[in-house]
């Protein structure tokens, strides 16, 4: 019973306006001359074709309003996280920096304890090319 009623109450005006307008419409079309007809006709036509077009766009910037509201709330919702992420991110590029620079630094260690294994090395090597060149 509440759900007609609703009905009734929001569908009436609208129906009361559209039976308003044809009937303003065939009116000014009897009482009206001939060549008074074509602005009458574009009028009804303006009435009936873009009222509709722009009340439904309406509906479609309001939509697009409303998503561009909750695009920003959710960005101001994640931005706590993504922060957080950042946190992380950096943390473990500097566990990575300080890894990476101690296995250089061994590296380099490792390298100058053998140095002299590679005087050895390169002195047997040039002694087979000097021997394969006489």
């Amino acid at each position: 019973m509440q759900n007609t009623v609703r009905f009734y109450r929001l569908s009436l005006p609208i129906i009361l306006l559209g039976l308003l307008i044809i009937l303003t419409a065939v009116g000014l079309g009897v009482f009206a001359a001939a060549d008074q007809l074509s602005i009458i006709g574009n009028m009804i036509i303006m009435i009936m074709m873009f009222c509709p077009i722009v009340i439904c766009s309406g509906v479609l910037y309001i939509a697009l309003a409303a998503a561009i509201f909750y695009t920003n709330k959710g960005h101001q919702v994640s931005r706590s996280g993504l922060k957080a992420g950042q946190g992380l991110s950096a943390s473990a590029r500097q566990k990575v920096e300080q890894v990476s620079d101690n296995v250089n630094r061994q590296s380099i260690k490792w390298g100058a304890r053998f140095a002299y294994l590679d005087q050895v090395f390169d002195t047997q090597s040039e002694n087979g090319k000097q021997n394969e060149r006489e």
